[in-house]
């Protein structure tokens, strides 16, 4: 297996932007965070960094994801492309391969920097821990064969070597940080490594609905299939039928013909199509973008044991991708899209629900704020009414009174009166005049 190695620049007179690299640059001189908290993989998926996820986790962390962009306003899953792959293999021990697919902000190139750099997602296929130990393992592994008929040759809770081991089919999710540290002290070798290139016009983001009016938003029922020929940057949920696909075509670790090897051509093969088989060596530009170590100078060879034995050669894989795994592709691709596009429709639906109940909720508020201006209103008003009542009754309170006052001024001027008309009948000296009013 080879690469395509035309430069990205100079295939699509690609011009990096001056501001951009300026600022990058300016920011990595003066140890200066990047703005906008440097998006990440993890960040996108909802994983801690250096998480391990099965290949039975995917759908529904793809699902999580992409409903928590649309509930959150966040980066779009869909904006996370793969760059370019790195087919990896270990020089010591059993010499395991697998792939690294470096993602990056809508697939474009790594080299460009921490400013669309995502991370990295490490693909491999292992044996299920969960089964059994691990010297159990290879015996089991070794006794997985194609014609070995029934799922188990031992009776069920048996722990007789003999039993089937499944493929762990697995993904560990890095952010560029901590992939960074990883492959830092890593003395593994990279074979090949292929690079996507975004078409002109770019592709649709299908499942992307920021900027379009909710209502607006309407993506085809069905996405389009994947050929072996597509250069463009493939997405996560390509990536995740891959895996899933050839998880369902070989569910069982076999040594001989479906262990590490297979898995990682395979799914080489599948996301970079003939040009990732046919194309030449990696450049030592990639080399140093991406700190591995080539396996030409390593002297490991893919795809065989300690370069003695064959496990996964290029027809092989050709051959099995033609005869099952395009077709197991394609509908697990159609499945996990049409998953994710209802996913993306219902949080969709629910953002709209809560924006009308928003509204709702606003112009109850609004009324109840209007109903209680008013209603506070009246009460200013009758409290008003009051206050001038009570200044009314305190004046005619006031007033009455002075009446009373009046009125007793009068009964003393009475019966001083009757008192002298007394004293003048009887003959008895009185007063020598009237009283006063």
């Amino acid at each position: 297996m080879g690469s395509s190695t035309t430069p990205y620049k100079r295939r699509y007179g690609h011009q990096s932007s001056m501001l951009n690299a300026l600022s990058a640059f300016v920011h990595r001189l003066l140890r200066l965070p990047m703005t906008d908290n440097q998006r990440t993989l993890s960040g996108i998926l909802q994983r801690t960094t250096g998480y391990l996820m099965p290949v039975d986790e995917l759908a529904d962390t793809l699902k999580s994801a992409y409903v928590h962009a649309v509930q959150n306003n966040q980066l779009n899953p869909d904006r996370a492309r793969i760059c370019h792959l790195s087919f990896m293999k270990e020089r010591q021990g059993l010499q395991h391969e697998y792939i690294l697919a470096y993602v990056t902000l809508d697939g474009l190139p790594w080299a460009h920097g921490a400013d669309v750099r995502l991370g990295v997602i490490k693909c491999e296929r292992n044996v299920d821990a969960r089964e059994d130990g691990t010297a159990n393992h290879f015996t089991a592994a070794l006794s997985n064969t194609p014609s070995s008929g029934s799922p188990s040759m031992s009776s069920p809770g048996s722990k007789s070597p003999l039993t089937r081991i499944h493929a762990a089919d697995r993904f560990f999710i890095y952010d560029p940080s901590h992939f960074a540290a990883i492959s830092a002290r890593s003395t593994d070798a990279c074979c090949h490594t292929h690079h996507f290139y975004i078409p002109n016009p770019a592709p649709t983001r299908l499942l992307d609905p920021t900027g379009i009016p909710p209502l607006e938003f309407d993506p085809p029922e069905t996405c389009p299939l994947r050929s072996r020929d597509d250069t463009s940057p493939p997405s996560l949920y390509d990536l995740a039928a891959a895996a899933i696909a050839l998880n369902l075509s070989a569910p069982l670790y076999i040594i001989w013909t479906n262990q590490c090897y297979w898995f990682a051509a395979a799914l080489y093969y599948i996301l970079g199509g003939r040009r990732a088989v046919e194309g030449a060596a990696q450049s030592p530009g990639v080399i140093e973008e991406t700190s591995h170590v080539t396996a030409e100078a390593s002297g490991v060879i893919q795809g065989t044991f300690r370069g003695m034995f064959t496990f996964a050669s290029q027809a092989d894989i050709e051959a099995l991708y033609n005869s099952t795994v395009r077709d197991l592709f394609d509908e697990e691709l159609k499945k996990l899209y049409r998953a994710l596009r209802e996913a993306v429709e219902g949080a969709l639906q629910m953002a709209r629900e809560n924006a009308r109940m928003a509204r709702e909720n606003a112009r109850m508020a609004h009324e109840n704020a209007r109903m209680a201006h008013e209603n506070a209103e009246k009460e200013r008003a009758l409290a008003e009414k009051d206050q001038a009542l009570s200044q009314k009754d305190q004046a005619l309170s006031q007033k009455d009174q002075a009446l009373a006052e009046k009125d007793r001024a009068l009964a003393r001027l009475a019966a001083e009166l009757e008192a002298f008309k007394l004293h003048g009948a009887s003959g008895q000296p009185g007063p020598s005049r009237a009283p006063q009013v």
